[in-house]
């Protein structure tokens, strides 16, 4: 019925109002409510993005030291000095492709778990936490970062609080808008009511 709904909704969303948007948000939190298992990723594309701009910056300043291009005029630099800068970015670029950090968050109401695993990408574990979904006392949101004049770099981790121990940090974005979505998915597929909790340690110079 809920599937039914939230396809009908889609197909005609010609109305673009804030009761459309309520509806239909209020449709897909109880379309996870009823699921069995919930399963949140975090790639790091910007990461990605970064290993390739120096992938392609190298493999731009090597093709022009082997056709012997002269890119800036007056340049008598040495062709071993040329090459070590080549290496050096293509190792910067292996280093962010490989080493960035992927986030799995699985909560699983068959088996009352709740996982969270921190991975590289050639799939090394680098963070593991395992807890039962009842030991899970809250979700919340923590804003974290610095706002200048001329820096934002501000940022949201959804925050799940424990009874037993130190709160643990997951899922960093710096879109507040995804950030609140992931946050009432989870509250929503855990059945926690209650206002949604946003902690800003935020620092405005």
């Amino acid at each position: 019925m809920l599937e039914e709904k939230l396809r009908i909704l889609n197909k005609y969303r010609k109305p673009k109002g804030p009761s459309y948007r309520k509806q239909l948000e209020e449709i897909e939190l109880k379309l996870i409510k009823q699921k069995r298992v919930f399963k949140l990723r975090r790639y790091p594309f910007s990461v990605w993005i970064l290993s390739f701009i120096f992938c392609l910056t190298s493999t731009f300043l090597l093709l022009n030291l082997h056709f012997n291009i002269e890119m800036f005029e007056g340049y008598t630099g040495s062709h071993w000095l040329q090459y070590t800068v080549i290496i050096v970015f293509y190792v910067l670029s292996g280093m962010a492709f490989i080493l960035a950090k992927i986030e799995v968050a699985v909560f699983n109401k068959d088996e009352k778990r709740f996982d969270y695993n921190k991975y590289y990408l050639i799939f090394f574990r680098w963070k593991q936490f395992s807890c039962k979904i009842t030991e899970i006392a809250d979700v919340g949101l923590q804003k974290d970062g610095f706002v200048m004049d001329y820096s934002d770099t501000t940022y949201y981790r959804i925050i799940i609080y424990f009874g037993y121990e130190k709160p643990l940090k997951i899922l960093e974005t710096r879109d507040q808008s995804k950030a609140v979505r992931k946050l009432k998915e989870i509250r929503a597929f855990l059945d926690l009511d209650g206002k949604l909790q946003i902690n800003d340690k935020s620092y405005i110079n």
